[in-house]
């Protein structure tokens, strides 16, 4: 073969790539998931460490509620758990490279028995890579507590990385899971039941952005006054002196 063919099927391969790369479908911007029919709609939760009786989802009568049982090995503490949406409840994955560099998530979540050691966003691409954005953790005292956090723009951290030569672009590409880290207080004796309800990926609106940039402008528009004035008082304090 050839160095001149040799060069198209590498180039062709990279061209292959980056498309299948950047093809992939978007996530689903606006679609809030309530749960408000039986099911989970198609939500999982991945049982971290194996433990024993292990974590569960189901309808909580209008949420996701996510229940973590005491396991009977005590040394698995504090439990960790994903609960998530992938194949089964696909407006949540794809090419989120691709949704926008404003885009955000907003849900609310409630711990109902115990402050979970660990609340983090949460993402797996298809090279099997995880990673996490950690978040403020509530307390059961506090009922609901809203999120609305940006999902791109920030930093994430690699949770697991099996794929050490997949970017977080490519990673942030190819989303096959997308939701949320638990872990447990290690100290509570018990069950812990948690709560997801109000799941929804969004953008500003364009006239959100537009009155945005008004308001940019108008305070440039009131401290270039500012200054002026201020510069003109100088100029007079000078010409007294």
């Amino acid at each position: 073969m050839t160095i001149r063919g040799i060069r198209f099927i590498v180039g062709a391969f990279a061209v292959f790539t980056a498309f299948a790369i950047s093809s992939s479908a978007a996530p689903v911007v606006g679609l809030e998931e309530t749960w408000g029919s039986a099911g989970t709609a198609g939500w999982q939760v991945d049982n971290m460490d194996s433990v024993s009786p292990a974590p569960t989802v189901q309808n909580g009568g209008g949420f996701l509620q996510l229940t973590v049982p005491l396991p009977t090995d005590t040394s698995y503490l504090p439990v960790r758990s994903i609960i998530y949406a992938g194949a089964g409840a696909p407006n949540y994955i794809g090419n989120y490279a691709e949704a926008g560099n404003d885009l955000s998530l907003s849900f609310r979540f409630n711990a109902q028995d115990a402050q979970p050691n660990t609340l983090a966003l949460y993402f797996q691409s298809s090279s099997g890579n995880e990673w996490i954005y950690e978040l403020n953790s509530p307390l059961p005292s506090d009922g609901w507590v809203n999120y609305r956090v940006p999902v791109n723009g920030v930093l994430w951290g690699i949770l697991y990385q099996p794929n050490t030569s997949s970017s977080f672009y490519s990673d942030f590409s190819t989303v096959t899971r997308f939701g949320l880290y638990v872990i447990t207080d290690p100290s509570f004796g018990g069950t812990q039941n948690f709560g997801l309800d109000n799941f929804q990926l969004v953008v500003p609106e364009p006239e959100t952005v537009w009155l945005m940039i008004a308001a940019m402008l108008s305070m440039g528009v009131t401290f270039r006054g500012k200054l002026g004035s201020l510069a003109a008082q100088v100029r007079n304090r000078l010409t007294r002196a």
